[in-house]
């Protein structure tokens, strides 16, 4: 073809395809040109613009959550001073209550200013004109609000002062404005409370404590075994109870450390008062810290998130910078052809860069719609709770912008390298050749290298926690539509074994179990048994009656099913203390528990029951029973299968037996179970969708190299096919790369997932560990994809004409 032929036709292309778009200075032209030179591949250009959309808006998320969690005071303090807090922790990271001992010593530390402290206890609050359903109470020290800056707090008139939590004024006493001024009475304070005022939303929620009321903590003088006119032994008792968070604070940053170790150094008992021990040790956290386990579990979910939008990133320039390069070499010849006909390098790269912000306003729009929807989420979820209360996420204008600029730069880089190495040809040039330089080639096969191994690390992780989550669901028998039904009264009596014996109408005997504690929250005791144990270990613990296993479909392991004496444990205790593989060796062993549970006969090992849900389900458990104390607490809950008929029966003999009785929402276990699993589920989908985008990407990717290489070797796969190879070896001949690149990948991929899982387990207590089946698996998920990604496009070429391949030209 003579030069001047290939300049006609090429006009008459440029012509169809809109590359005289110079003619007019019409904005709409240019997109609508560059929207038909899409044509065929705009699924793959909506995708891109997605993926970076998604990209922008998780950056974003980033670096809010990073604001978040690296701030170690909570968003509603109002002093400007270093905070931290004083408690027990235990080996799971749960904290615990210390004395007033222990605060006191914080005090007297050097170069602290101040120190205040929280206590939280339900109590028999009640009301002339409100129900109140034995609230959540704070009870906090006079400096509390003056030392952490609550502004919004008005000044008290009255000693007798008490604030109620903006979700409690809604939920529980239907935002009445008359409720300022209300009197709130408890049965061992001689004179009212006052209703003050309703405190700021951002207080609704401390840590994993929502308290509905605060009272000055002078008022837990009648909250003690004795009468408040003993003094001293109410002083004794309020010294050495463990009930107190501590919070202290100093004009310069402490060592946390140090401080921790010098408070475990100084004795906090009190002479003629002693509590047994709950387990854990002294433990001082930086800033206001009252859920330290979801702060790590937050920390580790925002390191993931960090790693997760960094590859995708990554993934989507790569295949941006992939694609954009074909394109302009598709295209060179209008380019070309458009310079011949007078368009300046100026005017096209304009026009270029005009189309480029086009992708990015839209890219801007998305993100923005897609960070308002996160935002919504987040805020409601009870891990962020936990941590900021109900104050919302918010979105940071300023964090968008930054992460929509720092995706423009590397969208503008994808889009500009190509192009600038387009129009550096000569107008004249000979035509481009499809054969691909070894350096060309070598880059592409580290490109896909690379996108492998990201693609490799997202999906162990999506089978991880998918294999996790199998495992916790086939740990225990618990039968998880069990129903759950918490009662409290201002009285302790109640006839359990009328109950659990079948004297009650409508309620057959054994159908009914009965728990001193909701499900969730069993109490925790410290367990030293030198003959059992080489040290001082803590146990949760359960009052529950003998049919509870029953009720619940627990499996015993070893034991009589019948329980009628000693204790049970979960078969994770029964590990701990040295059993065999179904721990029957220890039953008839005697167990030391301590303080007033002296000595307990084990009777029999039950299996594991994920009372903090099934992410726990291994904590070790003991079960003590009910039925030899004659009188329940003010709370207890009832379990039982058929919800309609025996609630109903339940309400009708409880209205008769307790005094004044406050009912909860009936609950089935499963309920209860995803309300304590909803972090790790969270962290869990939120894995899948972004590995699903990652793979889609690369998988777009490798699609596209493999497409470009049939391409380049046509007339090669049309001679072995003339000669007989079987399609068998012409597939493997495709995916040679693939396998070349997949070899390199797999090796990169376990030393990344080493690294990452090495980090999170030594920081959090999220279930992510480096899993052999699930690598294995993503790996042959990750071949068959490739595989799959391969068979489509030579399929299409292995139904054309064997001649067709031979053309020359």
């Amino acid at each position: 073809m003579t030069p001047l032929l290939q300049a006609v036709v090429s006009v008459k292309y440029a012509l169809r395809m809109g590359g005289l778009s110079m003619v007019t200075n019409s904005y709409l032209f240019e997109v609508t040109c560059e929207w038909r030179r899409w044509a065929g591949q705009r699924g793959k250009l909506l995708v891109l613009l997605l993926g970076f959309a998604i990209v922008c808006a998780l950056l974003t998320l980033s670096l809010r959550f990073g604001q978040i969690l690296l701030s170690a005071n909570p968003g509603w303090l109002g002093s400007d001073d270093y905070f931290y807090t004083l408690a027990y922790q235990h080996e799971d990271g749960r904290q615990a209550p210390v004395n007033k001992v222990a605060v006191q010593n914080a005090s007297e530390l050097a170069d602290v200013e101040q120190a205040s402290w929280l206590s939280f206890s339900n109590a028999p609050l009640e009301s002339s004109n409100w129900t109140l359903r034995d609230p959540l109470v704070a009870f906090y020290a006079d400096n509390f609000f003056s030392m952490t800056g609550v502004s919004e707090l008005p000044p008290a008139e009255q000693s007798n002062t008490v604030w109620i939590s903006e979700r409690f004024w809604r939920e529980e006493l239907q935002a009445s404005p008359s409720v300022v001024g209300e009197r709130f009475y408890h049965e061992r304070v001689p004179h009212a409370f006052v209703v003050g005022g309703v405190l700021p939303a951002s207080l609704n929620k401390l840590g994993n404590w929502q308290p509905d009321v605060w009272i000055p903590g002078d008022y837990l003088r009648f909250t003690t075994p004795f009468d408040a006119s003993s003094e001293t032994m109410v002083d004794r008792f309020l010294n050495a109870a463990p009930i107190y968070f501590g919070v202290f604070s100093s004009e310069k940053r402490l060592n946390e450390e140090s401080l921790t170790e010098r408070l475990r150094a100084i004795d906090t008992s009190v002479s003629g008062m002693s509590f047994a021990s709950e387990g854990g040790v002294l433990q001082v956290y930086r800033g206001i810290e009252l859920s330290p386990v979801e702060r790590q579990n937050m920390l580790a979910q925002w390191r993931l998130l960090i790693f997760l939008v960094v590859a995708l990133g990554v993934v989507l320039a790569f295949n941006t910078f992939m694609v954009f390069t074909s394109r302009f070499l598709i295209y060179q010849k209008d380019y070309q052809i458009m310079r011949v006909v007078g368009a300046t390098p100026r005017y096209q790269l304009g026009s270029a860069l005009f189309v480029a912000a086009v992708k990015l306003a839209v890219i801007a729009i998305v993100s923005l719609l897609l960070l308002l929807i996160l935002e919504t989420v987040i805020s409601k979820h009870p891990t962020y709770q936990a941590l900021q209360g109900d104050m919302s996420l918010g979105i940071n204008y300023g964090q968008w912008l930054a992460s929509w600029m720092l995706i423009s730069v590397v969208f503008l880089a994808c889009f500009l390298v190509p192009l600038i190495r387009v129009s550096k040809k000569e107008l004249f040039d000979r035509a481009m050749g499809t054969s691909s330089s070894k350096l060309r080639k070598l880059g592409a096969q580290g490109n896909l290298a690379l996108q492998l191994t990201v693609a490799l690390v997202s999906l162990n992780m999506a089978l991880t926690f998918a294999l996790y989550q199998w495992q916790a669901m086939t740990d225990s028998s618990i039968e998880v539509s069990t129903q759950s039904l918490n009662v409290s009264q201002r009285g302790t009596g109640l006839a359990i074994r009328s109950l659990t014996e079948g004297g009650v109408a409508d309620i057959d005997a054994g159908e009914v179990a009965v728990s001193f504690a909701p499900f969730a929250q069993p109490q925790t005791l410290a367990i030293e048994d030198p003959n059992l144990l080489p040290q001082q270990v803590t146990f949760d613990i359960h009052y529950v009656t003998r049919n509870y296993f029953d009720v619940l479909d627990v499996a015993t392991f070893a034991g009589n099913e019948d329980w009628q004496s000693g204790i049970r444990i979960n078969r994770r205790a029964a590990d701990i203390l040295g059993g065999n593989g179904s721990g029957s060796d220890l039953v008839g062993t005697s167990l030391t528990l301590g303080g007033i549970h002296g000595h307990a006969q084990i009777t029999g090992i039950v299996d594991n029951v994920p009372h903090r849900g099934r992410a726990r389900a291994s904590e070790p458990m003991i079960y003590l029973s009910v039925e030899a104390s004659a009188h329940a607490p003010r709370s207890v809950t009832f379990f039982f299968g058929e919800a309609d008929r025996i609630a109903q029966a339940l309400h009708t003999w409880l209205n008769r037996e307790m005094i004044d009785p406050s009912f909860s929402e009936t609950r089935s276990i499963a309920q209860i179970l995803a309300q304590q699993d909803q972090a790790v589920n969270s962290l869990f989908i939120s894995t899948v969708l972004i590995s699903a985008l990652i793979i889609a990407s690369v998988l777009i990717s490798l699609g596209y190299q493999i497409k470009a290489r049939l391409r380049v070797d046509r007339h090669e796969y049309g001679v072995l096919l003339a000669i007989g190879a079987p399609p068998q070896s012409l597939l493997l001949r495709v995916l040679r790369h693939a396998f070349m690149a997949l070899a390199v990948a797999v090796p990169l991929a376990v030393f990344i997932l080493a690294l990452i899982t090495g980090q999170v387990q030594a920081n959090s207590a999220l279930p992510i560990s480096f899993e052999p089946v699930a690598f294995i698996l993503a790996c042959f998920a990750t071949l068959l994809l490739t595989m799959v990604t391969a068979m489509v496009p030579l399929r299409r070429i292995l139904k054309e004409p064997i001649f067709s391949y031979l053309r020359q030209g």
